[in-house]
């Protein structure tokens, strides 16, 4: 079985499409919403249509990530986000080098799909090249995508991670502590929202980000 789980805070527009689509993609699969002090009706919307709801408290991305683990029973966990910038009809091709044992992690790698550069700013785009630098530097391995939101992962993985972040530098601390296992990145579809339409990074998240791959990597906390 296959656990998908679904951070979301105020995302009742896309959440069901998202729970709907993620069910026809994979099956067996176990779907876990965590909803991060939503306003609106995320929770409801997912439970409606199929997925199983937790809350968590406004803590941040990686907080309710934390909380999901907990519920997730599958041999595969993947990461998903709700806001539909990448399409649930990709996790099959996300966890396939999992499920062949050719891998025990994969990142959704979007500049390598084509037509990524057509559908981001320049602003966002040169950023996440900035990072996936960095990361190399800190990780001291290649990476074409390291911030993508959507990864996966296998149970032996997700037994041995012990994460801390809640906010956006938990994307980082992953990172620090898969480095060492085989990772392979797949190309994803992306088409990015703009801040007007929900998006969520700012430039302090850069700032974050940059801090745990030094607290993770080189100061080994």
């Amino acid at each position: 079985m296959v656990s998908i789980i679904i951070p979301a805070r105020n995302e009742e527009e896309t959440i069901g499409h998202v729970v709907g689509r993620c069910l026809i993609a994979v099956n067996p699969v176990q779907i876990i919403v965590v909803d991060d002090h939503s306003t609106d009706k995320t929770a409801d919307t997912a439970e409606r249509h199929g997925a199983t709801v937790m809350l968590s408290e406004a803590r941040g991305m990686w907080a309710a990530i934390r909380t999901g683990l907990k519920e997730a029973k599958g041999q595969i966990i993947v990461l998903f986000d709700a806001d539909l910038e990448m399409l649930p009809e990709d996790i099959p091709h996300v966890i396939n080098p999992i499920e062949k044992r050719i891998a025990d992690v994969v990142y959704g790698n979007r500049f390598a799909a084509s037509g990524y550069r057509y559908l981001d700013t320049a602003t966002h785009r040169n950023g996440n090249r900035l990072l996936t630098i960095l990361n190399g530097i800190f990780t001291n391995r290649d990476w074409g995508d390291e911030a993508c939101g959507f990864r996966a992962f296998n149970r032996k993985v997700a037994d041995a991670l012990v994460l801390k972040e809640d906010g956006f530098g938990g994307t980082h601390e992953f990172n620090a502590r898969v480095k060492s296992y085989d990772i392979i990145e797949v190309p994803v579809f992306y088409k990015p929202r703009s801040i007007q339409q929900g998006k969520k990074i700012r430039l302090w998240h850069g700032l974050e980000a940059i801090w745990c791959m030094i607290k993770y990597n080189w100061l080994g906390r």
